[in-house]
């Protein structure tokens, strides 16, 4: 299940059907997709977090958050969070479901065939 949706989400997300289908303009499919996917990922039994991978990008948030503070906007932080916190999440859901081989080349394959959509949405 997490798979299929995680995978969905990167096939989504690198084609954005929303931004050029008038039918689905205003409905925010990656968020909703973003939110199943984390729910999913909070009831698998996948969670690892052991690596320091997984740290060290909580405290690049944080000290992207600070940065924004300290240049003199501290109402900053949070546009600053918000930006962040979806790629943050994609990072660790990505990480933690593309634990086998299998998985990966499943996610690669998607990544490519969504490549080779917008060369050719961009072609004509």
């Amino acid at each position: 299940m997490l798979n299929t949706l995680v995978i969905a989400y990167v096939g989504l997300l690198l084609l954005r059907p929303n931004e050029y289908l008038e039918q689905v303009r205003d409905i925010p499919i990656l968020q909703f997709l973003m939110l199943g996917c984390m729910a999913a990922w909070l009831f698998s039994s996948r969670k690892n977090l052991q690596y320091p991978q997984f740290r060290l990008t909580l405290w690049f948030t944080v000290a992207a958050m600070m940065s924004v503070g300290f240049a003199g906007w501290w109402g900053g932080a949070l546009y600053r969070l918000a930006y962040l916190a979806p790629i943050v999440i994609l990072f660790v859901l990505l990480a933690n479901t593309a634990t086998e081989l299998r998985t990966l080349h499943k996610i690669m394959i998607v990544s490519i065939l969504c490549s080779c959509v917008m060369v050719l949405h961009g072609r004509w």
